[in-house]
């Protein structure tokens, strides 16, 4: 007789020596196979679909907002230029923040977030660029930057709201199929919320470029724009620890 391997992985029986036996007379545990079979793609689908929906909700945006408190340019001068004293940049700082984050198989990594910063005479820290509005006129070159970080800003939410709804779409599909141990909804919830993902990511990768551009335009203007907000002589401090208030 002709010696052959199991010709079933999940099946009842298997084939040695040209003869078939039961699974449960070669001491195989057939209703602990079959429970191990069905708790296998619940757990996998879930965990594939929280790591989707988990790297989504990862995002820098939990650094606080500051106001700016900008006298009207008819208060003295001494008062404006306490003002300026107080609210001019001082310098630029690019900082990176580290976050836990997953891969899509679940391994755990470690994520990094980095950007440009704002030190303010005052001592605070200025991490958004828009906070920076009150502080300079109507029409002004940072204005204008924060204008089209603001319609940037738009945009990435739209594509943001579309991402959202396909890896929501897809991971709902995958639960259904985990709980009904279908592994064509499986792939198919797994491939909605994947493509998504990634699409997503393509579409935002290039928004988050000019994002970065036109906070860097904002930054640089920002310290002629508050002058010229303060109806204060226009001359060029970014960088400049200290600077004498001109006499009135």
């Amino acid at each position: 007789m002709t010696r052959s391997k199991n010709t079933t992985r999940f099946g009842q029986t298997a084939t040695s020596h040209d003869c078939t036996y039961p699974l449960a007379m070669q001491g195989v545990d057939v209703d602990a196979n079959r429970s191990r079979r069905r708790d296998w793609r619940p757990s996998s689908a879930a965990r594939c679909a929280g790591v989707l929906l988990m790297s989504l909700t990862i995002t820098g945006c939990g650094n606080p907002h500051i106001a700016l408190d900008v006298p009207h340019a008819t208060v003295p001068m001494t008062e404006r230029w306490e003002a300026y004293t107080q609210l001019r940049p001082l310098r630029k700082t690019h900082v990176q923040r580290e976050f836990p984050d997953r891969r899509l198989d679940g391994t755990p990594i470690t994520g990094v977030i980095s950007g440009t910063v704002l030190n303010l005479g005052d001592g605070r820290i200025l991490f958004h660029p828009e906070d920076l509005a009150p502080a300079v006129l109507p029409g002004s070159l940072t204005h204008q930057a924060l204008q089209q970080i603001e319609e940037l800003d738009a945009e990435r939410d739209l594509i943001h709201i579309i991402a959202w709804s396909g890896v929501g779409l897809g991971g709902g599909l995958m639960f259904y199929a985990a709980a009904e141990q279908d592994p064509a909804i499986l792939f198919t919830g797994l491939g909605i919320a994947g493509l998504s993902y990634l699409v997503g990511g393509a579409l935002t990768a290039p928004i988050a470029r000019k994002h970065s551009i036109a906070k860097e335009r904002a930054f640089e203007a920002y310290d002629g724009d508050l002058k010229a907000r303060l109806d204060l002589p226009a001359t060029d401090t970014l960088n400049n620890e200290s600077q004498d208030a001109p006499r009135e």
